[in-house]
């Protein structure tokens, strides 16, 4: 009777470790940054199948603890409406998209919280 509780314990167990480890995977929730959002848009060329002299208006964030320069569209983080002239710093969840388009994003932008916003 012991043997067998302690068999489906050990299983109930393995089976729970094994949930949370590939619910916690960063493949499946991304990674979560905090970003400083640039007061200006900037102008940047379109990739192909866009023409050479093509551009748009983004948004410059840096991701703070990195060196990288994130450019993305002013309607592209989910959840975060951008107003010109303002520095924001924000918490944001960067997801990879299954089976991204050839010419779009290969990551998903979720607002998880607006940390500052301060007028320039």
């Amino acid at each position: 009777m012991k043997s067998n509780f302690i068999t489906k314990l050990f299983g109930l167990a393995v089976i729970f470790l094994a949930t949370l480890m590939f619910s916690c995977s960063d493949d499946n929730h991304g990674k979560t940054v905090v970003m400083d959002v640039s007061p200006n848009l900037v102008w940047v060329g379109v990739r192909p199948p866009g023409r050479a002299n093509d551009s748009a208006q983004v948004m410059k964030c840096l991701v703070e603890g990195t060196n990288q320069d994130l450019y993305i569209g002013r309607s592209k983080i989910e959840g975060f409406e951008y107003a010109e002239g303002f520095t924001y710093k924000l918490l944001v969840r960067i997801m990879p998209i299954e089976n991204p388009p050839a010419d779009g994003y290969t990551d998903r932008y979720e607002l998880l919280k607006i940390i500052s916003k301060q007028n320039n």
